[in-house]
């Protein structure tokens, strides 16, 4: 028991901490809810910076996943483009979008930005 309570003892210097230090559950509430505000904060961001309109995106991610369905990534924005133009739709503001989200080819364009894109979105809209 002596050597457990030790290596107890230790592994609480080690970190600093001691077991009476643990946060209260108000502390755990009051951390959580500013971690909540943290990431509303970057989902509104992610949504004010969005280049076209929701319903685009998805219908840019819906249309891209399709064409990769059929075909592998040949490591391009072909088909991201090709629906932008399209659709009438400038490229390089979305693109630019896609790119700092983790898309710089149609396959991370599904992998990396439309998780982004879905992170900033409402549950339940």
């Amino acid at each position: 028991m002596q050597v457990f309570q030790n290596n107890l003892a230790w592994r609480g210097a080690y970190f600093g901490l001691k077991y009476s230090q643990m946060p209260s559950f108000e502390e755990r509430q009051r951390r959580k809810a500013v971690k909540d505000s943290l990431k509303a904060a970057e989902a509104g961001g992610i949504r004010e910076s969005l280049p076209i309109t929701p319903q685009q995106m998805k219908s840019l991610f819906n249309f891209v996943d399709e064409q990769l369905s059929d075909s592998e990534c040949d490591h391009s924005l072909r088909h991201t483009i090709a629906f932008l133009e399209s659709q009438g739709i400038s490229p390089e503001p979305v693109v630019a979008w896609l790119q700092n989200a983790g898309g710089y080819c149609d396959c991370e364009v599904i992998l990396n930005a439309e998780e982004k894109f879905d992170s900033a979105l409402p549950s339940n809209p």
